[in-house]
C-alpha cells in the first residue's frame, strides 16, 4: 500500500508532504517488524497526518517497515496494492499480512526506521560519551580517599650533612590556633603523618598559610635546611614544550589530578623522623612524602612515568596527568587503560579531573585539535604586572614574560633594551625603576622592524646618540612647540619632551633672539586649497635681498635670492619658477613696493592669470601671512648658519593640527636630518576638510593666546 501525502508530527499540517512509500519499500524480499502488541513510553508516540487523517503512530526504530491495523483501512482512501513481501516479527515468526503496511491484529500502528529517520523524529548518535559519574560507578576506589603506593621512598642524605633542630615553635596568631588544631588532626586520621615524642636529629618549624577560601588554611613545613643536605633522585623532569609536542592531532581530553599526590607515597620507617616539625600542639612527623621537600616531584613523577609512559597519548607532569585520543573510541580505551593503571597502583584522584573535552586548560596552555594557544589569563597576568623598580623586580619580570616566547617569535628583540639593563651593574638602585618603568609601560608599543626598535612608528633612540639627535630636532632653532612636533614625526625615547624643553630654555641663541609682542594679532581666513592665495614680501638680510613667498592655505614658505639686479624682472622671473613647482595661485597678496607696483608685474599677473591684491608700504600688517612669515624666517636665519636646513626643518615639522605644511600641499613628509620611518615618505594625503577647520580653530586659539 502507498500512503500518497505523510505530514510531520504535532497535529499541524505542513506545506509540502513527503512520499511514505519512497521511504518504507525496497527491494529486500522479507522486513523485520518489532513488537506489535506492547504499548511503550509514551514519549515515543508521534502523531502523523495520512491523508488529511492524524493517525497516533508508536515510534519503533528496530522496524523495517510502518505498518498499521487492519481497522485503519476504511479511513485511508487510496487503493491498497499487492506487496510480495514478507513480514517478520520478533522471534522471526511469519505474520498475517493483508497487504504491505496492514496487519491482522495489530493493536497500534508502528512507525519504522525508515519514516523515522525521513521525518527527522529521532537523531542518531555515533557514540556516548562517558561522564565523570560514569568512571566513578566504574571505578569507586579510584575516586575515594587518600591513595598509598606499594612502593615506598628512603630520605637519603649527603655525607657529613649537619643536624638542623628548631626548639620552640613559631607563633601561630590565636585565630588561627584551633584551624591548625583540627588539619593536624585531619592529617593524623589520613595516615600522613604522626605524633613524635622522642628526641629527633632534625626537627623544623611551622608555617601557616591561609587560603584563598575563607576559613581554610595550609599547613607547610619549612625544609630549607633538610633539603640541603638530601641527594636528590635526578630523575629527568620534561619541559612542557616537550610534553605538549606528543598531543599532536588529538581531538579529545581528560585531565586527571592525583588527591594529595605526594601524600600517596609511603616514607620509609627510617625516613620518617627526618621531616619531624614542631608545633604549639607538640612534635610531628610525615608518615608520607611531605610537600617541600626537594626530591619530591622527581620521586612522583618518576612513579606515575613508570606507570603511564607506555600508554601512547598519555602525558605526566608530576601529578598532572592528561589523556588524549586522535578519535572519541581512541581516547576513552586510553583512558580506561589509564584509570585502571592508576587503581592497581594504590592511587585515588581528587573532584579535580575533567572529562571529555574539546578543549581543555593544561600547563598554562590552552589544548584543542586546533593545536596549543596561549591561557588568556596568563596574559592578563603579564599585562597586569606592576612597573618593575629594581634590578630583581626587572629579572622576575622578564622570567614570567618568557613564559610566552613561543607564541611571540620577535620577544628576544622586543626585549632586549630591558635584558641591557641586566648587564650594567645597576645594583637594587630605584634609578633602574625609573629607566625601566617607561620601556615597560608602553611594552605593548613596541616593535622590531630590521633590527631596530620601535615605538609605534617613532624609532627608539639608544642613549649615546640622543645628544645628536636632539640637536638635529633643534636645527633652525624652531620653538619648544614646533621641535617637539618634529621629534614626535619620527624618534622617541623616555623623556624627549622634557629634553627639547629644557634644551631650547638653555639656548642662548634662542634667547638672545627672543621678541615681546607688541601688537594684537591678525588672523587670515583659510582658503579652499593649496596655492590658492599666497602672500608674498622683499626684505634684506645681511646686505642681501630675498623674496619670498608663503602659501596661505598652511604657510607653506617659498624663499629665493636675489642677485645684484633688483628690478621688477628679477622678482617675476623666480615667481615664475615658484609657481611651475606649485602651480599658479588666484590671488598674489604683497605690499604697495615699487617691485610689485610696476606695470611689468600689473603684466605678469594678466599674463599668468591670477589678482594681485596689494597693501600699504606703511601699514605691513595688511599682508600678515607674509609679514610674519617674514619674520620667521628671520627669526631663523638669526640662529642658523644654513638658510635652506631651516627651512627644510620648518616644512618638515607639523602644526598643531598635526600636518606639517609639506604633507598639506605634498602629501608626504620630507626626509630631514632627523631620522625617519620610510614609509612616512610615501604620499598619503590627510582629509582637507578636517584639515582646514582644524586650521582656522587653530588661528583662533593662537590670536586668544597671543593678544592676552
Amino acid at each position: 500500500m502507498c500512503y500518497s501525502k505523510v505530514g510531520k508530527p504535532g497535529g499541524q499540517k505542513t506545506r509540502s508532504h513527503r512520499d511514505v512509500s519512497g521511504v518504507t519499500e525496497d527491494s529486500r524480499e522479507n522486513a523485520f517488524l518489532g513488537a506489535v502488541s506492547k504499548m511503550g513510553v509514551a514519549s515515543w508516540y508521534v502523531n502523523v497526518f495520512m491523508e488529511n487523517q492524524s493517525v497516533r503512530f508508536k515510534m519503533d526504530t528496530g522496524a523495517d517497515v510502518t505498518v498499521i491495523p487492519e481497522g485503519c483501512v476504511p479511513e485511508i482512501k487510496t487503493p491498497l496494492q499487492k506487496s510480495m513481501k514478507e513480514l517478520f516479527g520478533p522471534g522471526q515468526n511469519s505474520l498475517n499480512v493483508l497487504e504491505v503496511y496492514v496487519v491482522k491484529n495489530l493493536q497500534e500502528p508502528l512507525l519504522g526506521r525508515p519514516a523515522i529517520e525521513a521525518l527527522q523524529l529521532i537523531k542518531r548518535i555515533e557514540s556516548v560519551q562517558s561522564t565523570s559519574n560514569s568512571y566513578r560507578e566504574v571505578y569507586p576506589k579510584l575516586f575515594s580517599g587518600l591513595g598509598k603506593t606499594k612502593e615506598t621512598y628512603k630520605i637519603r642524605l649527603q655525607e657529613n650533612s649537619v643536624p638542623y633542630v628548631v626548639s620552640a615553635p613559631r607563633r601561630v596568631p590565636l585565630p588561627l590556633q584551633m584551624k591548625v588544631k583540627k588539619e593536624l588532626n585531619h592529617l593524623e586520621e589520613l595516615d600522613v603523618i604522626r605524633p613524635v615524642t622522642t628526641p629527633t636529629d632534625w626537627c623544623t618549624p611551622l608555617v601557616v598559610v591561609p587560603k584563598e577560601k575563607k576559613d581554610t588554611i595550609c599547613l607547610c613545613v619549612d625544609l630549607t635546611k633538610l633539603n640541603e643536605s638530601v641527594k636528590r633522585e635526578n630523575y629527568p623532569l620534561p619541559s612542557t614544550d616537550q610534553l605538549l609536542a606528543q598531543l599532536a592531532g588529538a581531538t579529545v581530553f581528560t585531565k586527571l589530578d592525583c588527591n594529595s599526590g605526594f601524600h600517596q607515597v609511603p616514607l620509609d620507617e627510617g625516613s620518617q623522623e627526618l621531616t619531624t616539625f614542631i608545633t604549639p600542639f607538640g612534635r610531628f612527623c610525615y608518615k608520607r612524602l611531605p610537600f617541600g621537600i626537594s626530591s619530591g616531584p622527581e620521586v612522583f613523577h618518576c612513579i606515575m612515568s613508570q606507570l603511564l609512559s607506555i600508554i601512547p597519548g598519555v602525558i605526566c607532569d608530576i601529578d598532572d596527568v592528561l589523556v588524549s585520543g586522535h578519535s572519541q573510541q581512541e581516547h576513552d580505551q586510553r583512558l580506561k587503560e589509564v584509570l585502571q593503571r592508576l587503581e592497581d597502583a594504590g592511587l585515588t584522584l581528587n573532584e579535580k579531573c575533567v572529562f571529555n573535552q574539546s578543549h581543555i586548560k593544561f600547563l598554562g596552555h590552552i589544548i584543542s585539535k586546533e593545536g596549543v594557544q596561549m591561557d588568556p589569563a596568563k596574559v592578563e597576568v603579564i599585562q597586569k604586572l606592576p612597573c618593575p623598580q629594581n634590578v630583581p623586580e626587572l629579572r622576575r619580570v622578564l622570567g614570567v614574560i618568557n613564559f610566552v616566547q613561543k607564541f611571540a617569535p620577535d620577544l628576544a628583540d622586543q626585549t632586549r633594551p630591558l635584558r641591557e639593563l641586566l648587564k650594567k651593574n645597576l645594583g637594587r638602585s630605584t634609578g633602574t625603576g625609573v629607566y625601566v618603568c617607561p620601556f615597560f609601560m608602553v611594552r605593548d608599543d613596541l616593535t622590531v622592524q630590521e633590527g631596530l626598535l620601535f615605538y609605534r612608528t617613532r624609532l627608539v633612540i639608544p642613549v649615546e646618540l640622543r645628544k645628536d639627535i636632539l640637536t638635529r630636532i633643534h636645527d633652525g632653532h624652531q620653538g619648544i612647540v614646533k621641535c617637539r612636533a618634529l621629534a614626535k614625526c619620527s624618534v622617541w625615547w623616555s623623556g624627549l619632551s622634557q629634553q627639547i624643553q629644557s634644551m631650547i630654555e638653555n639656548c642662548a641663541i634662542c634667547e638672545k633672539e627672543r621678541k615681546a609682542r607688541l601688537e594684537p594679532l591678525k588672523s587670515s581666513s583659510v582658503p579652499d586649497f593649496p596655492w590658492q592665495k599666497v602672500g608674498m614680501d622683499l626684505f634684506d638680510w645681511r646686505g642681501k635681498q630675498y623674496l619670498l613667498v608663503v602659501d596661505y592655505f598652511f604657510r607653506n614658505i617659498e624663499l629665493a635670492y636675489l642677485p645684484a639686479s633688483k628690478s621688477s624682472e628679477t622678482v617675476i622671473v623666480h615667481c615664475k619658477s615658484i609657481f611651475a613647482r606649485h602651480g599658479i595661485p588666484e590671488v598674489v597678496q604683497s605690499d604697495n613696493g615699487p617691485k610689485f607696483a610696476s606695470q611689468k608685474f600689473s603684466r605678469f599677473a594678466t599674463e599668468y592669470g591670477f589678482t594681485h591684491e596689494t597693501s600699504s608700504p606703511h601699514y605691513p600688517q595688511a599682508n600678515g601671512e607674509a609679514e610674519r612669515a617674514v619674520q620667521t624666517v628671520k627669526n631663523f636665519l638669526l640662529k642658523a648658519e644654513d638658510p635652506y636646513l631651516v627651512l627644510l626643518n620648518y616644512r618638515a615639522t607639523p602644526l598643531q593640527c598635526g600636518f606639517s605644511p609639506v604633507e598639506m600641499s605634498m602629501g608626504r613628509c620630507l626626509r630631514t636630518r632627523v631620522p625617519v620611518v620610510p614609509a612616512l615618505l610615501t604620499p598619503d594625503w590627510p582629509k582637507l576638510a578636517d584639515m582646514k577647520l582644524a586650521n582656522a580653530n587653530q588661528k583662533e586659539v593662537q590670536k586668544k593666546n597671543f593678544d592676552r
